[in-house]
């Protein structure tokens, strides 16, 4: 008697453990097949808070290259960072390192040489941005916050700022502010000649500020942002033409004839007609600069989470009744 009334129980104990199974593919399946983050906005830093012992000479250079395509979301950019340190004032050019990263995301920021050669000594730093749009929005000239409470601190050697003393809050440009306060310093600064700002794309640049304020130092800093924008490439037309135009016959008479032995003449007209045909949709949006990264960005697709989510919801029905049965089961049982 006992093996018979064994069996329901272990049929029910093993329901339960089956919708306990069904219930953690189910949650698993919505999280392997939730929806993945788009494209991201990247920052690059480099060459701040250091080099602070007097009398030390610092390089440093960033290039990015940014590509957007505004209608189908596509991203990439390419950074170059160039770093190089060594004694004030002499040639640093064997002492550099050099690489450049590709990625998928977007670099928005870049900040470098702030509060950096704080005890004196020379700096030279230098932000190139170029960004690559498909779009049709226009850029406007970049907002610029450059050295203000620069040079204060004494006889100043060289002031060359260019503009100078510019103040913008939130500005696209921040660079040589609070810097060069030693005394007997040379500050030279400058805004790469067509640098604008792009709605679609906005990218910021920071450096060179709260740095190299020990008596006698250099500072040499200049900053570019650069907006191609390129609007997007039209389709080619395809479409069916309806020919207008008169055309030319030549009849064939047939009939009886009469006594000066003429007949009556019919015949079908045929001749050219002109026609042109309708456009064609409007085509994909292309870049010409995008060949030049070996990587190219994508916004991320919609993924199936409703599908995932419904049978997360069927796994915890499941659950829950094989819950209760085995409630039920032990109350009666106690």
């Amino acid at each position: 008697m006992t093996r018979y009334t064994d069996r329901p129980n272990t049929a029910r104990r093993a329901r339960f453990g089956a919708a306990i199974l069904i219930g953690a593919a189910a949650v698993l399946l919505a999280i392997l097949t939730g929806p993945a983050s788009p494209a991201s906005a990247a920052t690059v830093a480099q060459c701040s808070s250091v080099d602070d012992t007097p009398g030390l000479g610092m390089e440093c250079d960033i290039t990015v290259v940014n590509t957007l395509d505004v209608a189908t979301g596509a991203t990439n950019s390419s950074v170059t960072v160039k770093e190089c340190h060594g004694a004030a004032n002499t040639d640093l050019t064997a002492s550099c390192t050099q690489h450049t990263t590709l990625s998928t995301d977007l670099v928005t920021s870049v900040a470098q040489c702030n509060f950096a050669i704080t005890s004196g000594g020379s700096l030279h730093c230098a932000v190139s941005i170029i960004n690559d749009i498909t779009g049709v929005d226009t850029p406007v000239g970049a907002t610029v916050n450059q050295c203000n409470g620069s040079l204060a601190g004494g006889t100043v050697v060289l002031r060359a700022c260019s503009p100078d003393g510019q103040s913008t809050t939130g500005a696209s440009i921040t660079q040589c502010n609070d810097s060069d306060n030693g005394g007997g310093s040379s500050l030279t600064c400058t805004i790469g000649a067509g640098s604008t700002s792009d709605a679609d794309l906005l990218v910021t640049i920071n450096q060179c500020n709260n740095s190299a304020n020990g008596g006698g130092s250099l500072i040499v800093c200049s900053a570019s942002i650069r907006n191609n924008v390129t609007a997007p490439a039209a389709g080619t037309g395809t479409g069916s033409g309806t020919g207008t135009g008169p055309g030319t016959g030549s009849g064939t008479g047939t009939g009886p004839g009469t006594a000066p032995g003429t007949g009556v003449g019919t015949g079908t007209g045929s001749g050219p007609g002109s026609g042109t045909g309708g456009g064609g949709p409007l085509g994909s949006a292309a870049s010409g600069a995008s060949d030049r990264l070996a990587q190219t960005g994508q916004t991320a697709p919609f993924f199936p989470v409703l599908p995932a989510l419904t049978v997360m919801l069927f796994g915890a029905v499941l659950v829950a009744r094989a819950w209760r049965s085995q409630r039920a089961e032990i109350a009666r049982r106690g």
